[in-house]
């Protein structure tokens, strides 16, 4: 059947087809592949056939209940002539709309649980998220969530997006195309609203243009504010159609086209955050693009390339500066692409598998329909209500003191956390043998440990990651499956005592370990009362080019078209970022944690990563690793200039809690605070061996952000305070903490090269302060700091820094 032909939607989605064999019968289960979410009340309709006539022998109808591996049907081939066979399938979802369908095939493994599992997979809209709510009017429609709008009218893809109470752009979004050496003009018709609950509202639509191009999309808009959008391009024309030029453009407001960040980077010091230049921009494909300000947003994502014909690799997205906007320009087509329709695209198919045919791929640049599947996402995603600073994280690791032999923790070490304040223990992957793992046999250590722990008042988070040991049991069955491919991430021997000797490769969450992995940490935190997760890289979507669980896609080489027969064409497997699916996981595991805890932690380490539909679930993200093989000769102010900072590592702009990460020895624990602190954001201490002076310096502050009420205080930061402070010197930076009733803390610290003096003005008006009725201490060292004429002066060293509070004479 042909799928495209028959009003299937756009939207895409991969089935996984399990097969086992009794003599001349075919037993077969199905599951989605990475999204299990949209399983929910969906159905399979699932055909097999002779590979080469297309005889049916066989059609079923399958659900998912009890998990999201479908019960299992059968085929009896016992009077089918020989010939080798296939599976077909669409998938239906819960509003009775057909998907266009993926299928992989692959034998029934040995009896697994946890494949297909539920856990984690709700409807239901956490806090602190709100319900969507939806408004019409004619032809137009406004969708609410969270702290934004996103606006329709169905003739462009988004009319308006708001955020933070502030329209995002200066036009709507576009598509512009050139066929057949004419301008396409683009016909919009009404948004039709296939279905609306307060988790999600789907809606659909078509825009057309004379020269019969038409565009047909479906758009999810989710409760936290993500939009999926499935659309494709084809002709209605009986006769083939030259598309030059297609392109989607994001006209951003200049005023808030401040900063950038891009998704993946090429080392840990590329910079992939920061300043957003004023000249124009041209880069290769990136799956995931954010442009905006110290408030607010817009991030546009994909996960592949698919479908982009560019004559040009290095001017796939460019970023144009105009008059009024910024706009991010995707340039899906910029080399010719014949589209042809009907019958006649299917001569011009091949096909990739020597001995049976699989998917047809393009060997030259034609197609009858073109593809895509974006996302779209404003920010801040969600309001951050616990940070950094209220949990206040330390590690216990295998450098720890008295760890060794084997979790060997002290109620020494535990009295020394308590007395310095800290709340929140995390309990590195040393818990587990195998690297990653869920599973122990030090469960009875772990549990005393957890015990003694929540004695004291802490919260402790198991750690869980990025890799999969080859010493699981699990790993024979299915382990290279899961793997992220070409499998050069990862760790040959990972020898980190006192985990045995073991390799760990980096494992993709679009594969059966999604399930796997979320089975398994419900069962933990159930077995070891854990209050939550340290995530390290999980929540990241690696690029991989396995095609066994789903991931790449084909990428023919046009220039070494091969012959037509069933010949491999002369190409290369290109990575697929699987964002979906990893943003499926991470959203499971928010549901995991918070129904057993509702005040439940997921702390992220997300080192580089700020792909918000899979680090939003974070309820704190801990950032700096990147850093980690800097030396003492590294420069931290190249390292970490401001701007970077700003961009990628406050959070406020985001929607997450930040965490600064002391890595590497190009700058201390202390240098390293200067330049977090100045941003509101803590530096976790931790360290090798005695907890040290990191706790200890640490603690004070925390107990100084109790005395003086941060919580309660109006940050007022460097970039944005000249109303209320004046600085003397250049390369002195101060932020401030306005209280209505404590007065004002100054955070002082000079970041240039050489020591300075410099003489802080204060406007006491703006403040609220009275004149000659306040006083000045280092907050830390409760020393007394002379003020004259409502100005105070501070002699510092490179990276030196204080705080100062400013509060009313006894």
């Amino acid at each position: 059947m042909d799928q495209l032909e028959n009003n299937v939607s756009p939207r895409t989605i991969t089935l996984q087809v399990y097969s086992r064999y009794e003599e001349r019968k075919v037993f077969a289960r199905v599951r989605v592949v990475g999204e299990p979410h949209v399983a929910i009340g969906g159905k399979v309709e699932l055909t097999l056939l002779q590979s080469r006539s297309g005889i049916i022998a066989g059609h079923r109808t399958i659900g998912f209940k009890d998990s999201f591996l479908t019960e299992e049907v059968e085929f009896d081939l016992t009077d089918l002539r020989y010939w080798t066979c296939r599976y077909e399938a669409v998938f239906i979802d819960r509003n009775g709309i057909p998907f266009t369908t993926r299928v992989l095939h692959e034998k029934l493994p040995d009896d697994l649980s946890w494949l297909g599992s539920k856990t984690g997979v709700s409807r239901k809209v956490p806090e602190p998220w709100i319900p969507l709510k939806m408004e019409s009017n004619k032809n137009e429609l406004s969708i609410k969530c969270w702290g934004r709008e996103y606006q329709f009218d169905g003739k462009s893809f988004i009319k308006n997006i708001v955020s933070a109470g502030e329209s995002i752009l200066a036009h709507p979004v576009c598509i512009t195309a050139q066929a057949d050496g004419k301008d396409v003009e683009w016909n919009g018709d009404k948004v039709e609203i296939v279905s609306s609950d307060s988790d999600q509202i789907v809606i659909s639509q078509e825009i057309k243009s004379p020269n019969s191009l038409i565009i047909k999309a479906r758009t999810e808009i989710d409760f936290d504010g993500m939009l999926r959008i499935d659309w494709s391009i084809s002709s209605n024309n009986s006769k083939p159609i030259q598309l030059e030029n297609l392109s989607m453009k994001f006209p951003i407001l200049k005023s808030f086209a401040k900063y950038f960040y891009f998704y993946p980077s090429v080392g840990p010091y590329e910079k992939s955050a920061g300043a957003l230049e004023s000249k124009d921009k041209s880069m290769g494909f990136y799956p995931y693009i954010w442009i905006g300000d110290e408030e607010r947003g817009l991030s546009w994502f994909a996960e592949s390339n698919e479908y982009w014909f560019n004559s040009d690799s290095n001017k796939q997205i460019e970023i144009k500066h105009n008059n009024d906007d910024v706009t991010l320009w995707l340039r899906l087509v910029s080399n010719p692409v014949t589209i042809i329709p009907g019958e006649e695209a299917n001569s011009a198919v091949k096909f990739i598998k020597s001995g049976e045919p699989d998917e047809p791929i393009r060997t030259d640049y034609y197609d009858k329909m073109l593809r895509y599947t974006f996302g779209i996402q404003a920010t801040p995603v969600k309001p951050v209500t616990s940070d950094a600073w209220d949990y206040r994280t330390t590690i216990i690791q295998q450098q720890t003191l008295g760890f060794q032999p084997r979790l060997n923790v002290t109620d020494e070490l535990l009295d020394t956390y308590q007395k310095a304040g800290v709340r929140t223990v995390v309990m590195f992957e040393h818990w587990a043998d195998a690297e990653a793992y869920v599973k122990t046999p030090h469960g009875d250590l772990l549990k005393d440990i957890i015990s003694r722990c929540h004695d004291r008042g802490f919260k402790v988070l198991l750690y869980f990651g990025f890799l999969i040991s080859d010493i699981i049991p699990e790993w024979k069955e299915f382990g290279k499956d899961c793997l992220v491919l070409p499998k050069t991430r990862g760790y040959h021997i990972y020898h980190y005592p006192p985990q045995p000797e073991q390799a760990a490769w980096f494992v993709c969450l679009n594969s059966p370990w999604q399930d796997f992995l979320m089975d398994g940490i419900a069962r933990a935190l159930d077995e070891f009362d854990a209050d939550g997760v340290y995530l390290d890289g999980t929540a990241e979507p690696w690029g991989c080019t396995n095609t066994e669980h789903g991931c790449g896609y084909l990428k023919p080489d046009k220039t070494n078209t091969p012959a037509y027969g069933w010949i491999k064409p002369n190409g290369y497997i290109a990575p697929t970022y699987p964002i979906f699916s990893v943003r499926s996981a991470m959203r499971r595991i928010y549901e995991i944690v918070r129904s057993r805890k509702p005040n439940g932690q997921i702390n992220v380490h997300n080192s580089k990563l700020m792909t918000m539909p899979t680090v939003e679930w974070a309820t704190s993200v801990w950032d700096g690793e990147q850093f980690q093989s800097a030396g003492g000769k590294d420069d931290i102010h190249d390292l970490l200039p401001l701007d970077l900072f700003r961009a990628e590592f406050m959070g406020r702009q985001w929607g997450v809690a930040p965490e600064f990460l002391l890595a590497g020895e190009a700058y201390t624990y202390k240098e390293a605070c200067g330049i977090s602190l100045l941003h509101d954001v803590p530096v976790r201490p931790f360290g090798i061996g005695e907890p040290g002076e990191n706790l200890e310096l640490m603690s004070k502050i925390w107990q100084l952000m109790d005395d003086f009420g941060r919580k309660e205080a109006e940050f007022l930061p460097y970039w944005g305070n000249s109303d209320y402070v004046n600085i003397s010197s250049k390369g002195i930076y101060v932020s401030l903490y306005k209280h209505p009733n404590n007065g004002l803390l100054a955070f002082v610290v000079n970041l240039g090269k050489e020591q300075k003096k410099t003489d802080i003005a204060l406007n006491v008006e703006r403040l609220g302060i009275v004149k000659g009725q306040f006083c000045a201490i280092d907050a830390l060292t409760k020393q007394e700091i002379v003020i004259q004429k409502d100005t105070i002066s501070c002699n510092l060293e490179s990276l030196e820094w204080k705080y100062i509070w400013i509060k009313r004479k006894q």
